[in-house]
């Protein structure tokens, strides 16, 4: 069950045309990539993703799902668990303060905060990270220590790169920007001290909505000691300010439970 609440961490058949990013600017400095980097970034109110494949995997044991999945920029995220039968078997909201699992089967509520999430999860997560990983937003680690112009940028033949740290918390932060749409390419956040690393990388970009440019492949890989957290996210479609959405509602005479 948790292997599901951890694989939820993106209008139907839109077609996707596929991305092809150009060549890296040499002359380009650090000003002038933070300006690129804002001016192209992703503007919505609210996103709406059909079908999603969901993979999770952890300590090499696999569970697969598929979902639909709406988020409400800085109001919640919810996301509707389908087995291959098609019937809902788990509806998930994740709201500033607390996620909350309804579970239709066993007919049970399950309520937690984001401290008890992060413990199971290798990492720190809030509801802005979520939020940030499915929008393929750019996003300093960790929250409130500061912008991107602390970054300092490097590039190679296919990429730029700004990289943070040690920040207040021991960590180190590596961003990777495509050239051209400037949208996030990977984050590495690791933690040398504690031997943790926790990698995101976005892949099949392809222009959705009004031309906007999206990732449907999303890898989050994390990694403590031995310990070892991965999940893909496959996505079939993707609506920007759309009619689609879902909500969430807790019905009567459901149990409930606290993590």
């Amino acid at each position: 069950m948790f292997a599901l609440l951890n694989g939820f961490l993106f209008n139907a058949c839109k077609s996707l045309d596929t991305f092809f990013p150009g060549a890296v600017k040499e002359e380009m400095n650090e000003r002038e990539l933070l300006k690129a980097i804002d001016s192209h970034s992703f503007d919505y109110e609210n996103l709406f993703f059909r079908r999603a494949f969901i993979e999770f995997e952890q300590n090499g044991k696999t569970q697969a799902v598929r979902a639909n999945i709406f988020m409400r920029r800085d109001s919640a995220i919810i996301v509707s668990v389908i087995p291959v039968m098609g019937i809902e078997m788990y509806r998930i909201q994740l709201t500033k303060d607390e996620w909350i699992v309804l579970d239709r089967l066993n007919r049970t509520i399950m309520r937690s905060d984001y401290a008890s999430l992060s413990k199971r999860f290798l990492f720190e997560f809030n509801f802005l990270q979520f939020q940030q990983i499915l929008s393929n937003s750019v996003f300093v680690y960790p929250e409130g220590s500061g912008s991107l112009k602390r970054f300092e940028m490097q590039q190679d033949s296919v990429s730029y790169l700004l990289s943070s740290g040690p920040n207040s918390d021991g960590s180190l932060q590596d961003l990777r920007i495509m050239p051209e749409a400037y949208r996030l390419l990977s984050s590495q956040v690791r933690f040398p001290d504690r031997d943790i690393v926790m990698d995101l990388m976005y892949s099949e970009f392809r222009l959705v909505d009004n031309g906007l440019l999206f990732p449907t492949q999303i890898l989050l890989k994390g990694q403590r000691l031995q310990e070892i957290m991965g999940l893909s996210i496959q996505l079939s479609s993707v609506e920007v300010d759309g009619a689609q959405s879902l909500t969430f509602s807790i019905p009567g005479g459901y149990a409930e439970i606290r993590f």
